[in-house]
C-alpha cells in the first residue's frame, strides 16, 4: 500500500532541481568569463610593461617601434581569441558596436598604409646612401675627383631634403601620413567603455575592445609622430583605473609623449635615433668632402686622383664609416618594422572582410562570429 499523499511537494523540501541546475551553470559562466577577462588584461598588462621597460631614454628608435607593433598585432589576435572563447553570436552585437569597429578598422588600414609609405621614404634614402658609399669605395687602390664630386651632389640632395621636411613638414609634401592625425582624433572621440547590463558577454567584449582600441590609438600616434616629424598627432588618453593595466598604459604614454614633444620642442629635428645619426653621418661627410676638395683644388676646378692610403683619403675613412654604420642601422631597423605593420595590416584586413561576410549570414541562424569571423 502506498504512503497517503501529505499535501507538499518534494521541491519545497530540495528546492527545484533544474532551476538549481540553471543557477550553478549560470554561475559557472560568470566565473569563466571573469577569467577571460582577467586574462586577456593581464597579458595587455605585461605588454605594456614590457614597452615600459625597453621604452627610449632619449629618441625613439625603430626597435621599440618594432615592438610596440609586435604588440599590437598580438593584442588583435588575441581579442580574435577571446570572441571564440566567451562564444558570443554575432546576432546578440548592437549595431553600434559593428560600425563603430568598421570605421576603426578602415582608418587603422589606412594608417598601416601611410606608415608603409613613410618607410619607403626613408629606403630610397638609404639606396641613394648606398649609392654615395659605392661611390667612394677605393675599390681598385684610387678614388678619381669624378666619383667624389658625384657623391657630393648626391649628399647635398640629401641635406635639401632634410632641410625641406624641417621646414614644410609633411603636410607641404603631399605625403599620406598628414591625414593620419585625424584619424587617430576621430578614433579618440568614439573611445569610451559604454555600459551593458544585459550580458555578461557584452561587458568582457567591451572591455577587451576598449583596452585593444586605447592601446592602438596610443601605439599609432606615436608612430605617425615620429614620422610626420610633429608633435600634433600624440594623443593623451586618460584611461579609467578600473583596468588592471591603467596605471602602466598611463605611466608609458607620459613617458614617450614627453620625450618626443620635448625632441620637438628643440627645434625643427626629427626624434628618430637612427634617422638623426644618418643625416648626421651625411652631413658630417658631406662638409668632408667640401673641406678636401678646396683643400686639393684650391677653389679650382680640376681633375685629381686620390690614393687609397694617402693622407687626404684617410680624412674620409672615418666620415664614410660612421655613414656606413648609421645606414646599416638603419635599414636593421626599418626591415622588422616593416614587416610587423604589414602583420598588423593583413591581421585587420582578415578581421574586417570576414566580420562584413559573417553579417550576410548572421540573421535567424544566430551565427556564431567565433565560427565565421575568426576561424577564418
Amino acid at each position: 500500500m502506498s504512503r497517503p499523499h501529505d499535501g507538499h511537494s518534494v521541491s519545497l523540501f530540495f528546492g527545484n532541481p533544474f532551476r538549481m541546475f540553471i543557477r550553478k551553470r549560470s554561475f559557472n559562466s560568470s566565473v569563466r568569463l571573469n577569467q577571460i577577462l582577467k586574462g586577456f588584461e593581464t597579458a595587455l598588462l605585461q605588454r605594456l610593461e614590457h614597452l615600459k621597460l625597453n621604452k627610449p631614454k632619449d629618441l625613439v628608435d625603430l626597435i621599440w617601434m618594432q615592438q610596440a607593433m609586435e604588440i599590437l598585432f598580438t593584442l588583435h589576435s588575441d581579442l580574435r581569441s577571446l570572441v571564440v572563447d566567451i562564444q558570443f553570436p554575432i546576432a546578440k552585437w548592437d549595431k553600434k558596436w559593428i560600425d563603430e569597429y568598421l570605421d576603426d578598422t578602415v582608418n587603422l588600414l589606412d594608417i598601416c598604409i601611410a606608415l608603409n609609405a613613410e618607410i619607403s621614404r626613408l629606403d630610397h634614402r638609404h639606396l641613394i646612401v648606398q649609392y654615395v658609399l659605392h661611390l667612394l669605395n677605393f675599390s681598385d687602390g684610387i678614388l678619381s675627383s669624378d666619383k667624389l664630386f658625384r657623391a657630393k651632389d648626391h649628399l647635398g640632395e640629401l641635406l635639401g631634403e632634410t632641410k625641406a621636411e624641417e621646414k614644410n613638414g609633411a603636410s607641404q609634401t603631399n605625403r599620406k601620413i598628414e591625414n593620419c592625425a585625424a584619424m587617430l582624433e576621430a578614433m579618440c572621440k568614439s573611445l569610451h567603455l559604454r555600459k551593458v547590463k544585459s550580458s555578461a558577454k557584452s561587458r568582457v567584449l567591451l572591455r577587451a575592445i576598449y583596452g585593444v582600441k586605447a592601446t592602438t590609438i596610443f601605439i599609432c600616434s606615436i608612430l605617425v609622430s615620429v614620422f610626420e616629424a610633429s608633435s600634433g598627432p600624440l594623443v593623451d588618453l586618460s584611461i579609467p583605473d578600473q583596468f588592471l593595466w591603467s596605471v602602466s598604459f598611463m605611466a608609458l604614454q607620459q613617458d614617450v609623449n614627453e620625450k618626443i614633444r620635448g625632441g620637438f620642442a628643440l627645434g625643427p629635428v626629427t626624434v628618430l635615433k637612427e634617422l638623426e645619426s644618418l643625416n648626421a653621418a651625411v652631413k658630417n661627410l658631406h662638409s668632408t668632402i667640401q673641406m678636401l676638395s678646396l683643400e686639393i683644388l684650391g677653389g679650382k676646378e680640376r681633375q685629381f686622383q686620390l690614393t687609397e692610403g694617402s693622407e687626404q683619403a684617410e680624412k674620409l675613412r672615418q666620415p664614410v664609416q660612421e655613414l656606413q654604420k648609421s645606414a646599416d642601422l638603419l635599414s636593421e631597423g626599418l626591415d622588422p618594422l616593416t614587416k610587423q605593420i604589414n602583420a598588423c595590416f593583413q591581421i585587420i584586413l582578415k578581421g574586417r572582410n570576414a566580420l562584413l561576410d559573417s553579417l550576410g549570414f548572421s540573421g535567424d541562424n544566430n551565427t556564431q562570429i567565433g565560427d565565421e569571423l575568426f576561424k577564418k
